[in-house]
């Protein structure tokens, strides 16, 4: 009986090594796992993530010129983007024939005789090839 049962044992390792669900060498066992981990991207996803990325710059760069601008037009402020509160982020919410709708927010702070303030400015700009506008967006008035 102990010899049957051994030949038993032995054809049955035999069969899953030979169907693949067993590996006598545990490396192989890893490097299969790594192939799963690897990045997924292809080559026809590279560009479009780039443009995305672009997109994203362009309108967070022209929400900073925008804010700079009305800051150095105000006579009673000073400022600059960059405050001390607030998330800066771009995020594509639409893409239509007419080109990519990016959603911006930018923290700003300024001062005046009587304080000094920190605030965000949320945006939405629609780019266009080289194309850049601001469809809608905070009003930056502090005098």
């Amino acid at each position: 009986m102990d010899s049957s049962r051994s030949v038993f044992l032995a054809v049955l390792v035999l069969c899953l090594v030979g169907a693949g669900c067993v590996s006598p060498n545990s490396s192989e066992i890893s490097t299969s796992t790594e192939s799963l981990r690897e990045d997924t991207t292809t080559d026809e996803q590279t560009p479009q993530l780039v443009v995305n990325n672009s997109a994203k710059k362009r309108a967070l760069s022209a929400e900073e010129d925008y804010i700079f601008n009305q800051l150095q037009n105000a006579s009673c402020a000073s400022g600059a983007p960059g405050g001390q509160t607030g998330t800066k982020y771009a995020e594509i919410i639409n893409e239509t024939s007419r080109g990519k709708y990016v959603e911006v927010n930018v923290p700003y702070h300024y001062s005046t005789k009587e304080l000094e303030a920190d605030y965000e400015s949320k945006a939405l700009y629609l780019i266009d090839g080289a194309n850049i506008m601001r469809v809608n967006g905070d009003e930056i008035t502090p005098c």
